[in-house]
């Protein structure tokens, strides 16, 4: 058992004068319901034996409407763990790191030394294909997971758990791509449990039409590590910008219309009022 993320429950100071619970009050009050309900986080053999529905199926998040639908998927049954290794059944408290990097993909990193620090964690997260060699001393060394926010995602392979968001027909292409890959390979390459990415729109109110892959690791992470998360690489008040650079690692400009599709604005206010409530430490 690494730890557990704590309860947190209302304190004097959560009230004003008139004795109304204060709008940071109410947020962390938000923040604990979230964390104690119980959201798998790898899809899993059990996790299809279930009929239940995803609380947002049939949107642009999840396009599938219950379990049932993603179990008649031929061939996924053998393409999944038995249980989810990330999670612990019936305590949705218990965390399996003690300290983790989430590290975005921004540009400004370059302007960083952080790669020492990252390294130091227990579990380091990665997106899609940034790379770490030549980069070292920005982002460090070290990748426990990486996450993929689509099958043909491009990026390094060093050993590391490689998850893929998957929420649509998709499905089936991941298990047969799981499939074809030799056995060391596959014990380390997983799918996000389609709930997991309804929870991580509900941090955000649902609003946008579907989360941004970032906002799905800082949520994994803080399913998984003890608080706080610390977060790397996520300033974007340049990201669309015609000259600043996007990522550390190339200059690949994000698709036009990108901005409208993910509630980056709602998502920086989330990670601001998470730092300011010690859940994150934004670096």
């Amino acid at each position: 058992r690494a730890g557990a993320a704590g309860a947190r429950g209302t304190e004097e100071g959560d009230f004003d004068a008139n004795g109304t619970l204060t709008k940071n009050a109410a947020f962390k009050l938000e923040v604990t319901a979230l964390l104690n309900h119980s959201v798998p986080i790898f899809l899993s053999r059990r996790a299809i034996k279930s009929t239940r529905p995803f609380s947002c199926g049939g949107s642009a998040v999840v396009k599938f409407r219950t379990y049932a639908d993603v179990k008649r998927v031929s061939k996924l049954a053998d393409s999944l763990p038995p249980s989810d290794p990330m999670t612990m059944a019936g305590d949705p408290t218990w965390r399996r790191y003690k300290s983790c990097a989430v590290v975005g993909n921004s540009g400004s990193l370059l302007e960083t030394q952080f790669g020492e620090a990252i390294d130091k964690h227990d579990a380091v997260i990665r997106f899609n294909a940034a790379v770490t060699e030549g980069f070292e001393q920005f982002v460090g060394i070290t990748t426990t997971l990486r996450i993929l926010n689509a099958l043909d995602a491009k990026g390094p392979d060093g050993g590391e758990m490689r998850v893929t968001t998957v929420r649509n027909s998709d499905v089936k292409d991941w298990a047969k791509h799981y499939q074809q890959q030799p056995p060391e390979v596959q014990e380390r390459t997983f799918m996000t449990d389609p709930e997991l990415l309804c929870h991580a729109w509900s941090w955000v109110k649902q609003r946008g039409e579907k989360p941004s892959s970032g906002l799905v690791g800082v949520v994994l992470a803080l399913r998984m590590c003890v608080p706080p998360v610390d977060m790397y690489g996520f300033q974007s008040s340049n990201y669309f910008g015609r000259y600043s650079r996007p990522h550390y690692y190339d200059w690949e400009r994000p698709q036009k219309g990108r901005e409208k599709v993910h509630p980056f604005a709602r998502e920086v206010a989330l990670y601001a009022a998470l730092a300011k409530n010690g859940y994150v430490a934004v670096h």
